[in-house]
């Protein structure tokens, strides 16, 4: 499945942009290379973690921060499942800052992600990422039973 194809899914159900999931504007073919446009975000969660470190600034990351930021990924995990959609790559380079200020953040980057009804294809999740059911080989069955 594409990444376009998901993301306008994702977008035409959600209309007004409340599950914290990147917006797609538009994409099109150039020379054969896919440009996707979407809304502007600040940085990965990664990113701007080691900056934050290395610049030797206050800590972004406190608790009440970290509250904040967990509760809208599980807002937007919850809507993808509702979706019947698995993301299949969630780490901290697909979480992007909408608001330093507010500490919002989106999820990105759907193009490893599949339906639960899907045959789970061969890559799921980045190796330094990978959850142990994954590593263990769970079917999509046991994801299913989660929900």
């Amino acid at each position: 499945m594409t990444s376009c194809f998901v993301h306008r899914y994702i977008n035409d159900e959600d209309p007004t942009d409340a599950f914290g999931v990147l917006r797609l504007h538009d994409y099109f073919y150039h020379r054969e290379h896919l440009f996707i446009v979407t809304e502007l975000l600040r940085a990965n969660l990664y990113e701007f973690q080691r900056y934050n470190l290395e610049s030797g600034e206050d800590p972004y990351f406190t608790l009440p921060a970290l509250k904040k930021i967990s509760r809208q990924l599980l807002t937007s995990l919850e809507y993808l499942h509702s979706l019947d959609l698995i993301h299949c790559d969630l780490k901290p380079e697909n979480i992007l800052i909408k608001s330093y200020s507010r500490c919002e953040v989106k999820v990105i980057d759907f193009g490893s992600s599949c339906y639960v009804t899907d045959h789970l294809s061969s890559y799921v999740q980045s190796r330094s990422y990978r959850a142990p059911e994954v590593s263990l080989v769970k079917s999509l069955s046991f994801f299913q039973s989660l929900r």
